[in-house]
């Protein structure tokens, strides 16, 4: 078996960059610390006024971060070593759980959402873009890059964080660079969980818990916690109304009879965005990392030939 060896032009999709940039901060620094590193570098050397001893720390620091080499964590690794093992034997895993399958049914309720918000027509991108270092094909680029998350449910949904995670200004600067756009925005969305979904998870409990009698009935004493679960995947009247319609066991009118009786949510309260603008630095950043994942890949590929040719003396 011819085992791939050469991985330097292989392109990694947007969202592998959170894990290959893991323990990794930009590297290099930005036009502001080039220009005071400089000014820091001429004091040092005796030109101008002397540095404070503030100052010389902070120069220090400057020149260990101007001069950083860029390195692969151990999780990092880990994510290449799975990365190689589908790419030699071209297999991939396949992971598909029910937040999955609503962010991807649900992705146009989450487009439209923020349609409304913003009082302009955004359609789904189905492009998808290459250059030497990215492969991807983000939401909607029109005019700014836009990602949608669709939450799951109420609790998953960022009502009170202030700041995206970290794996998301990797991911948004990738599809800046691959659009030459200059502005992202992460938008979640809290909408309805599509019917279908609602059930599988519903019943998935129900089983499992003991929710169901010997008549396929939901039990009473049951009933305040699926009134609960399924609340917390409904947001809107109508979406109630059509899950209930969908599902002979659930009564509608157990949502307004219990002790907390079901309210929609504002649409306003259903968007959260995230905007952030282009850093090219950390761009740079993450096509240094590529390069030595790229050269890690290949290291894998001369490791397994190793292996297999120790087997076959062996075997010989």
């Amino acid at each position: 078996m011819d085992i791939k060896t050469d991985f330097s032009k292989h392109l990694f999709r947007p969202s592998q960059m959170g894990k290959i940039m893991t323990g990794v901060d930009k590297i290099g620094l930005t036009a502001n610390q080039e220009k005071m590193y400089g000014d820091y570098l001429l004091r040092f050397q005796g030109e101008g006024r002397p540095l404070t001893p503030n100052q010389v720390n902070v120069f220090h620091d400057l020149g260990k971060k101007k001069t950083e080499k860029p390195k692969l964590s151990t999780t990092a690794q880990n994510e290449l070593k799975k990365m190689h093992t589908g790419l030699v034997y071209n297999r991939s895993k396949l992971i598909q759980t029910l937040a999955m399958e609503k962010g991807i049914i649900a992705e146009d309720k989450s487009i439209s959402l923020d349609a409304y918000a913003v009082d302009k027509l955004l359609i789904k991108n189905r492009e998808r873009r290459k250059n030497d270092w990215f492969n991807g094909e983000c939401d909607n680029a029109q005019g700014i890059i836009r990602e949608y998350k669709s939450s799951w449910d109420f609790e998953t949904f960022p009502l009170h964080k202030d700041e995206a995670r970290k794996d998301y200004e990797y991911q948004g600067n990738c599809y800046m660079d691959l659009w030459d756009l200059d502005v992202c925005e992460v938008v979640h969305c809290l909408v309805d969980t599509p019917a279908e979904i609602i059930k599988k998870d519903l019943y998935n409990k129900m089983f499992r818990y003991d929710y169901i009698d010997d008549y396929g009935n939901i039990k009473e004493d049951k009933i305040g916690l699926v009134v609960e679960l399924i609340s917390n995947h409904i947001y809107t009247t109508k979406g109630l109304e059509e899950y209930c319609a969908f599902d002979d066991n659930v009564d509608i009118q157990w949502f307004y009879e219990c002790e907390n009786p079901f309210i929609e949510i504002p649409e306003e309260i259903r968007r959260k965005v995230y905007r952030f603008e282009r850093d090219d630095i950390l761009i740079d950043s993450m096509k240094k990392q590529i390069v030595l994942a790229r050269e890690y890949l290949g290291e894998l590929s001369q490791q397994m030939i190793e292996e297999m040719n120790l087997k076959l003396e062996e075997v010989a």
